[in-house]
């Protein structure tokens, strides 16, 4: 999601030139670390986080001139996907302290 939403507003489509909207991936940067060592918090912290892409990709399929409209499901696609994912990682973490604590 990083690289496409920064691709997506400075080579792709750009809402106008000069836009700072790229800045908007920033927030998920922070989370790369914990998320590649599959830290229980990271994973939490994206699943709240990822409500305002998602959001933000909502308004753009339904606003955004059609020959964005592709861009902008792709962009929703993505940010479903990563919270998906990211519950089910959440999920999986969780069930697995569970066993190892042999309460389930």
């Amino acid at each position: 999601m990083i690289l496409f939403g920064f691709l997506w507003e400075i080579k792709l489509y750009p809402l106008r030139d000069g836009s700072l909207l790229w800045l908007k991936v920033l927030p998920l940067i922070p989370l790369l670390p914990g998320l590649f060592q599959g830290r229980l918090r990271s994973l939490q912290w994206l699943t709240l986080i990822i409500w305002f892409f998602i959001t933000e990709a909502i308004v753009r399929v339904t606003s955004d001139p059609a020959e964005n409209f592709i861009w902008s499901f792709i962009w929703l696609g993505l940010g479903v996907l990563t919270l998906i994912s990211a519950m089910a990682a959440v999920r999986r973490i969780r069930l697995s302290k569970l066993y190892e604590q042999k309460i389930v």
